[in-house]
This record gives C-alpha cells, structure tokens and sequence, in this order.
C-alpha cells in the first residue's frame, strides 16, 4: 500500500457557478482542476444544487481536458439531485480538466446560471 498515491484521490467538493449559453452552446467552469490518473475507472463528480432553469430541471456535464478534448462522455444531471459519479476517458490522463456544460433543451435560446460542486478526481472507482 502506497499512501501518499491514494491520498491524491480525495473526494473533494470543489463549488462551481457559471451561466450557461443557450441552444447548444458550451459553458465551462472558469478554472481547471489537475486529475492526476490514468485509471478512468477512478470517477469524476457534478451535482447541480441551484439552476437558473427552474427546480428539478437538466442540465447536461462532462469535462474536457485544457486541449478542448473530451474527457468524458456527457451527463444529464438534475438539479437537487445528489452527485453522480462518472468514468472519463483517456484525454482525462494526467491533465488539467474543466467542468463543461450545455442546456439540454437544444432548441432553447435561454441562458441560465448553475451552481453545485464537482471533484475532477475522486478515489470512488466504477
């Protein structure tokens, strides 16, 4: 057993609160996170406490490394919901990662702001 690696793999709740753009325009956590893993089984997290959208709305996550790769595949989380865990990618490897979002409702032109927690990292394996 090696510590001081497991130690790095904290599940962590890193707040976020960005505006996201309306139709199917990205939005992004204004600064990135380090996920210092290879093992994509190792989970990253969002939940969605607030919305601007309305209670028990969507909205869909997944984070992209700092090359705009994807680093995961994308998430339908529901405001209020508690955190969903979520595999990511090689392009997570060892890289600086953002938490990325868009309005599920492709059609709408509404812009909206999230607030919750997410953790790029978290040491619960899926």
């Amino acid at each position: 057993m090696i510590p001081s690696v497991f130690a790095a793999y904290k599940d962590n709740n890193i707040g976020f609160s960005f505006r996201i753009q309306g139709s199917v325009d990205n939005a992004q956590a204004p600064k990135s996170e380090f996920r210092n893993t290879s093992d994509n089984s190792n989970s990253w997290k969002v939940q969605m406490s607030k919305s601007g959208e309305g209670q028990h709305t969507i909205t869909n996550f997944w984070i992209v490394n700092k090359n705009g790769r994807s680093a995961s595949s994308e998430y339908s989380i529901k405001q209020g919901d508690s955190a969903r865990y979520k595999r990511a990618n090689d392009n997570g490897d060892h890289i600086n990662v953002y938490l990325t979002a868009e309005n599920n409702n492709f059609m709408s032109s509404k812009t909206y702001t999230v607030t919750g927690y997410w953790d790029e990292e978290t040491g619960v394996y899926l």
